[in-house]
Order: structure tokens, then sequence, then C-alpha cells
């Protein structure tokens, strides 16, 4: 379990890492978007996963979306994306149903 404090740390950490995908994207930084990746697979777990799901299709980030994909599939017992799916574009919403039904 992580502390309040713990928790709001790493949503700051989220929260940097996002902005500077963000300028990654707008200046076409193929390798700082490749180390944010990185860093974001660092925090993937199941309070996460929706959040980061939704920054790997804003910022075309396949190999983030793919581990989330596989995070689901492993860990579809633990994780609820209450209203984050609806963020989502319909084929990856898609790809999410089915992650869940697999294994």
């Amino acid at each position: 379990w992580r502390t309040a404090e713990q928790k709001e740390h790493e949503e700051a950490q989220l929260q940097l890492v996002f902005s500077l995908m963000a300028v990654a994207d707008e200046l076409a930084l193929d390798g700082l978007t490749r180390l944010c990746e990185a860093r974001l697979l660092l925090h993937l777990r199941c309070s996460t996963v929706g959040t980061l799901l939704r920054a790997a299709e804003e910022f075309r980030c396949t190999a983030l979306q793919q581990c989330c994909l596989v995070f689901l599939k492993r860990n579809r017992q633990r994780w609820h994306l209450v209203g984050e799916l609806q963020e989502l574009s319909n084929e990856l919403r898609r790809e999410v149903e089915v992650a869940r039904q697999s294994l």
C-alpha cells in the first residue's frame, strides 16, 4: 500500500512526464517520446493503467499501449476503469475489452 504522500508524488511525476511527451510530440522528438514511455512503464499498476492507456493513445505510443494491454490481461481481476474507457477511442476500447476477456 502506498501513502497519500506517495500517491501525490507519483501523480506529480506522471504529470511531468505527460508534459514532456506533449513537447516531444509537438517537436517530433521520437527519442524523448521513447524515454517518456520507458519512464511511464515504471508507474504501470492497476491505479494508473487507464491513465497510461489514454496517454499511449494520445501520443501514439504503441509500446506503452501494448504493455498496458498485456498488464490488463494479467491483472484482469484487480483493475477497474470506471469512466476511463469513455475517453478512449472505439478501437482501443475494443482492445481493452478483448484483454479483459482473454486468458
